[in-house]
């Protein structure tokens, strides 16, 4: 992308890094633990991927590990997915409290990438957020193992993308863009990538990693260091 700048800074977020039931909820709501413990609670192994990552990126992690099963930090809450079932039969006092939770977070990482950006030396800053997916899904196996969400009608995202899938050094791992979900979904990334979209210097990427290959720390460790030497490369293709 020819950012050749030594100024270069990335910032890694988590959104469902955790599966966590404010202590201010413990005995108002009834989650079965097997399901805060599945996927549906939390993306599991992702906060780990992008510490892994951070240390190579030379990166600040920000994540938000309350369980999606109350409220989901990476939807909007003009969506009515973002507070669940349950959030909405809390009383006032106890979903303003999880909203206001929930906004810290989004507020953390604005503010940092706004810190990044007001800097008298400030370069490029990359924003990776980083998730995890189920293998299997309604009985169908996921061939992708990692996915590049982004929106194609956006160039910088789209060349981005490209740039990384092109520098990824396993050749038989299968990168594949928008899946196993689509980029241009409702998702905090695209909240942020909004407000600085005519902005060439801020370019925002969504990955997802698949858990069938999350399982082992050296796995973890292995797949982690890949895609971060395909982001380093692909900044300065």
């Amino acid at each position: 992308m020819c950012f050749l700048s030594p100024n270069i800074r990335f910032v890694l977020t988590c959104e469902h890094a955790d599966n966590r039931i404010p202590h201010y909820l413990k005995n108002k709501v009834a989650i079965d633990q097997q399901l805060l413990r599945s996927h549906s609670g939390w993306d599991i192994a992702a906060l780990e991927m992008a510490q892994i990552m951070a240390g190579q990126l030379k990166a600040k992690v920000v994540s938000f590990d309350v369980t999606r099963l109350l409220v989901d930090g990476n939807r909007n809450l003009k969506n009515k997915k973002a507070l669940s079932r349950i959030a909405r039969k809390l009383d006032v006092k106890d979903q303003q409290r999880l909203i206001s939770e929930y906004q810290k977070y989004r507020q953390d990482v604005l503010s940092h990438v706004q810190s990044l950006r007001k800097k008298a030396n400030a370069g490029p800053i990359f924003v990776l957020s980083i998730h995890s997916f189920t293998p299997v899904y309604k009985k169908r196996t996921r061939k992708t193992d990692i996915g590049l969400l982004f929106r194609t009608q956006v160039e910088k995202e789209n060349q981005f993308a490209n740039f990384v899938r092109a520098n990824f050094p396993d050749k038989d791992c299968a990168v594949h863009f928008n899946q196993p979900y689509r980029g241009y979904t409702d998702c905090f990334l695209n909240d942020i990538s909004e407000l600085y979209l005519k902005d060439k210097k801020f370019v925002g990427l969504f990955v997802e990693f698949n858990q069938r290959l999350l399982k082992k720390p050296k796995q973890k460790e292995l797949l982690a260091k890949k895609l971060s030497t395909a982001v380093l490369r692909a900044v300065q293709a």
